[in-house]
């Protein structure tokens, strides 16, 4: 049902949107690069803004520049471009350059940033934030002030972001490691639990206001993030009544992306959806030799090419019970179908080239999935500035139901091998939590924070595999030691206390605690076999930070 209805969504949007994009298939890309560096300390100057204006004034791409000052932009079209450089406490600096069909790359000669002056004025502040930001404990990509951040996916948006690597299939590290924790608007997501390539794919590009890097969580954030957490926070309403329609259209996706926002004094509504549908296409091929004398080589080839249609949605309601607090109300879905479907191909020779064996398997999967969050949160504001309660409840199931079919062919080409395999699973996750925050000192420098966390949560997987030889689909025999109904539970319930000082002159510090009880439970119904475990871990957390002038902080 799902496949058939995005299809007809996207046969749709296909033939409404050709029009608009026949003649821009693969676009030829121009390149501007330079180096940005302080004046006086001849120093790179990180994570400075790049903007790039055309001829008519307007914005065309964005950047900001690495840890060694350089920057790359890349551009489409040839013509005159204007390049801006900003960053806080030095002047803004412009340059002009000439892209032609003959110099796809412009190298603009090292830019010198000015200290900004000290002796201030009147002014009147019209500049937006730089792209990047040093916070303590964090960098932030302000992802809304990135123009190029227009028809693309968050993976997208992650992949500019500092810090931050994200591979061709949305799998996202930090600092080479996998073990990260990603929220959305400071909550958990089953979406991102399920799969985080898959949910970043989902979310619209568009709808990101700012990514929060945090590099050193602490003691506030689960301890199973321990690498580090990505909080992507989404775009809030201003108080009107409007909607946007984002479509796109490539040869390997098309992409629709509605959204309806209206907000008044009392209520705030988002409501917008995501349709996608995804092309991976690839092949590999590997050659193993066996030494010494090259007695035996094995090539293995694989090669897929799946359509992947999904989609997600969600309806957030804000609604103002006074000036200090506030409810919330929260719908996300996620659906779809992501299959594998390839071919493997093996071949074994001598070390004269000659054939010993060879066999191919041809893997039919079908991988439906259906999701859901449901949110509701409270905030209480109270008159000390900083100090602020905050209560969610959430509730998150979902469902997957995958199936794959195999047939090995022989070297003659005989289907001599058939396996099939089903798996169901559901999921349900329960989370309640609370956090105050408490400012102390005449101006507030200091802050005390503490918060309870309790998750529970359940899986149940149904699986079996049946297998046979010969061409047939009839007579298929069962593999017990291969199908079984696994359960599974974990109770997970926490408390943490942290302190926050910002100690003058730079220097800011943090120090916390967080205490973790978890009960895990696991039951095989067919093998009989069962476990469980009841452990606690105790996770403290440090920080202190210097910032050294604007542009560099040390951690």
């Amino acid at each position: 049902m799902i496949n058939t209805v995005l299809k007809s969504i996207f046969r749709i949007a296909i033939l409404c949107l050709i029009p608009f994009f026949a003649a821009a298939q693969q676009p030829e890309k121009y390149a501007i690069t330079g180096l940005v560096v302080d004046s006086v300390s001849h120093k790179p100057v990180d994570y400075s803004t790049i903007t790039i204006l055309n001829d008519k004034g307007l914005g065309v791409s964005s950047g900001y520049t690495t840890e060694s000052g350089a920057y790359k932009i890349m551009l489409d079209n040839t013509g005159t471009y204007k390049v801006i450089v900003t960053y806080i406490g030095y002047a803004t600096y412009e340059t002009s350059i000439v892209l032609t069909a003959d110099k796809k790359q412009v190298q603009v000669k090292t830019i010198y940033l000015q200290p900004a002056s000290g002796n201030l004025q009147e002014v009147t502040i019209t500049a937006t934030k730089n792209l990047v930001e040093q916070k303590p404990g964090m960098l932030v990509y302000n992802a809304e002030n990135d123009i190029t951040n227009k028809g693309g996916s968050a993976a997208d948006v992650l992949r500019k972001a500092p810090v931050i690597n994200v591979d061709a299939q949305g799998n996202v590290t930090m600092r080479g490691s996998g073990n990260l924790k990603i929220l959305v608007n400071g909550k958990y997501s089953g979406q991102m639990a399920r799969s985080p390539a898959d949910a970043l794919n989902m979310m619209p590009a568009s709808n990101i206001k700012s990514v929060e890097i945090i590099t050193t969580p602490s003691a506030k954030y689960d301890a199973e993030g321990a690498a580090g957490v990505i909080n992507i926070i989404t775009k809030k309403n201003s108080k009107n009544i409007s909607g946007t329609l984002e479509a796109g259209i490539s040869n390997m996706e098309q992409v629709l992306n509605p959204r309806f926002t209206f907000s008044n004094d009392k209520w705030s509504v988002t409501a917008n959806a995501h349709l996608h549908r995804l092309r991976r296409k690839s092949a590999w091929q590997m050659t193993r030799v066996t030494k010494p004398g090259d007695s035996l080589r094995i090539v293995q080839e694989l090669t897929q090419d799946n359509y992947a249609p999904h989609g997600s949605s969600d309806i957030n309601i804000d609604y103002s019970i006074d000036t200090l607090s506030q409810l919330t109300f929260g719908i996300n879905t996620w659906f779809g179908n992501w299959p594998d479907d390839n071919v493997l191909k093996n071949k074994l020779t001598d070390q004269d080239g000659n054939l010993i064996d060879q066999y191919s398997r041809d893997t039919k999967t079908k991988a439906a999935y259906l999701g859901n969050d449901f949110s509701i949160g409270y905030n209480k504001k109270f008159k000390t500035p900083g100090q602020e309660i905050t209560l969610l409840a959430q509730f998150s199931p979902s469902k997957d139901n995958s199936n794959y079919k195999t047939v090995q062919y022989s070297i003659n080409n005989i289907a001599d091998y058939n396996e099939l395999n089903n798996s169901h699973t559901v999921n349900r996750e329960w989370t309640l939590q609370a956090d105050y925050i408490q400012p102390l000192g005449a101006k507030h420098k200091y802050t005390l924070e503490g918060g309870l966390k309790m998750i529970r949560r359940s899986v149940k997987n149904a699986y079996d595999v049946a297998s046979g030889t010969g061409n047939s689909w009839d007579g298929l025999v069962p593999q017990p030691d291969r199908s079984d109904i696994f359960r599974y539970k974990q109770d997970v319930y926490a408390g943490y206390a942290l302190a926050k000082a910002n100690l003058g002159s730079g220097w800011y510090a943090e120090a916390g605690t967080r205490i973790e009880g978890t009960y895990l439970e696991g039951k095989q119904a067919i093998a009989g076999t069962n476990f469980s475990r009841r452990f606690t871990n105790f996770v403290p957390t440090a920080t202190l930070s210097k910032k050294l002038g604007d542009k560099q902080t040390f951690n």
